[in-house]
């Protein structure tokens, strides 16, 4: 089960012709940075996987079907 996330901000989102992904961001109850990588599709989130590390403060582009992520802050 996916914890909801209602109080993260600073992070980074791609849409697809399906779906939203957001990827990190900073969570204001716990302080601190997070590394899910979650999918918004059909009014249900579903947790796709994890950042390499906590990002926040970034930038995500897709080109073709790759989607990269640059800039920011966080341990990787």
């Amino acid at each position: 089960m996916i914890k909801i996330y209602l109080r993260i901000d600073l992070y980074a989102v791609t849409s697809t012709p399906r779906s939203v992904i957001y990827f990190g961001g900073f969570d204001e109850d716990t302080m601190k940075e997070t590394d899910k990588v979650v999918e918004y599709q059909n009014l249900k989130w579903t947790q796709l996987g994890n950042l390499a590390g906590p990002r926040s403060n970034h930038r995500s582009i897709q080109i073709d079907n790759k989607i990269y992520l640059f800039g920011g802050f966080g341990t990787t």
